[in-house]
């Protein structure tokens, strides 16, 4: 792309932001969501999981009887660290194939607009939730189940296209074994949307919108992560944004310590029958932890109008609790660092990932560090919503999301702990397997001129 015309995209961007030009206005989006939540008709059964059609459950593993999709099989791990041994089991998603979750944007009255889809799974909270473009699986977008071609995957595997951001990024690490997507954003200038269930949209008004509970979906939330490494390329004119892009030796700090992680860590995981997962028991009903922590395996039968396939029935997992994930921030030699956890999950395809301050699935925060900031005297909120993990895969979970500004924290953090900048943060997004989805999910809600 020459020179011109990278000018122009990134001054579009900045637009966007600012929400300059705009096509639509907050309020119309708003009741075009409210229409789609009463349109739709959408019933969401709980069953048994030994009762679903199209899956096989022999006490061994679920799984589909195409031998598509995913499976819920039994994990046994056995973790050692400095010293320290930590064995469990449990059950998790096995879903080896690469997904897309992808935008498509367009340059209108001058500021980038992403093309977002009204999108309702079975999971969601409040029915119809803020979805990228695309959100498929390779099962879905090579029709495995039989149904309507994916809306729009024509543009995302064409050779010539104009790419903004592309990379793999993980899944959560704690429910998924090993999984990845493509996440990618594409520029795509010839293009008219004429379907209901899709509407451009600034960055700043996704961004606002993510600030209500539930509505912007986790995928969304993932992919406009990657937004963060175009920002460093543009001159915000000295705003308080553009000195947090500068580095600073924690970069290199974190990167140590990550390589220090990796090196000491034996993370050793082999698939079992879910019958003989210890601390957990199985029926034809559900699956759960024998003390009822964590969360539960259970079955849903679906129906939705508008989806490639309009009724099917599928597991889910459960939580049982809310969790919570939490960035801290402060300003270190006057450039605002982010609090990053370098947290080893079973699922996790490199051991070690980049993830927020607190990451917690249950409702025990008992001697979790850091968390005496959450409330204390001295924080300033920046953000504070719930939002809801992905409702392919997980039924009605939410986890309470914050962003909070604490200049009291210590600049000397605990070993698996580092301060990064936005500019590091931004180096290590293009990267996969180097930032976890919560830790994405939370960047992707920053406004960058008005966080300090």
């Amino acid at each position: 792309m020459d020179n011109k015309r990278n000018m122009k995209l990134l001054d579009a961007i900045v637009n966007s932001e600012m929400n300059v030009g705009a096509a639509h206005e907050i309020s119309d989006i708003k009741s075009w969501i409210k229409k789609h939540v009463l349109n739709t008709h959408v019933k969401v059964r709980k069953t048994s999981i030994s009762s679903l059609r199209g899956w096989e459950y022999n006490m061994n593993s679920i799984e589909h009887e195409s031998g598509a999709f995913f499976k819920i099989r039994g994990l046994e791990v056995l973790k050692s660290f400095q010293g320290t041994k930590v064995s469990w089991n449990q059950p998790i998603i096995d879903q080896p194939e690469i997904g897309f979750l992808g935008f498509i944007s367009k340059i209108i009255n001058g500021s980038l607009h992403f093309l977002v889809q009204a999108k309702i799974e079975p999971g969601n909270l409040n029915i119809v939730q803020l979805s990228p473009t695309i959100q498929a699986t390779r099962s879905n977008f090579t029709q495995a189940h039989k149904g309507k071609p994916t809306k729009y995957l024509e543009y995302f595997t064409k050779k010539n296209k104009h790419i903004i951001y592309d990379q793999l990024q993980s899944e959560q690490g704690a429910r998924f074994y090993r999984k990845r997507n493509r996440n990618i954003i594409i520029l795509e200038q010839d293009i008219e949307n004429s379907d209901e269930n899709f509407k451009w949209m600034t960055l700043k008004q996704i961004k606002d919108l993510m600030r209500e509970d539930n509505l912007v979906n986790m995928d969304t939330r993932t992919v406009l992560s990657g937004m963060l490494t175009v920002f460093p390329t543009i001159d915000l004119k000295n705003t308080s944004f553009t000195k947090s892009l500068e580095r600073e030796s924690f970069f290199y700090d974190a990167c140590q310590k990550i390589v220090e992680m990796k090196f000491q860590t034996d993370l050793k995981t082999n698939f079992i029958d879910l019958n003989r997962m210890k601390g957990w028991h199985c029926d034809s009903k559900k699956i759960r932890n024998s003390k009822n922590k964590f969360f539960e395996v259970i079955g849903v039968d679906v129906e939705i109008d508008g989806r490639e396939v309009s009724s099917w029935s599928q597991p889910m997992i459960k939580p049982s609790h809310a969790g919570i994930c939490v960035f801290f921030v402060k300003h270190i030699n006057g450039i605002l660092h982010f609090l990053c956890q370098l947290r080893i999950e079973c699922g996790n395809l490199d051991i070690v990932e980049i993830a927020p301050s607190i990451q917690t699935l249950t409702n025990d925060t008992i001697n979790i560090p850091y968390y005496e900031f959450v409330n204390h005297q001295s924080s300033s909120v920046y953000l504070d919503c719930f939002q809801s993990e992905e409702g392919g895969r997980f039924y009605q979970e939410e986890n309470r999301n914050m962003i909070i500004i604490n200049e009291t924290i210590p600049d000397i953090v605990e070993n698996n702990y580092a301060w990064l900048s936005l500019k590091d943060l931004s180096i290590f997004i293009k990267y996969n397997n180097m930032i976890n989805i919560q830790a994405r999910n939370l960047l992707s809600t920053i406004i960058t001129n008005d966080l300090i």
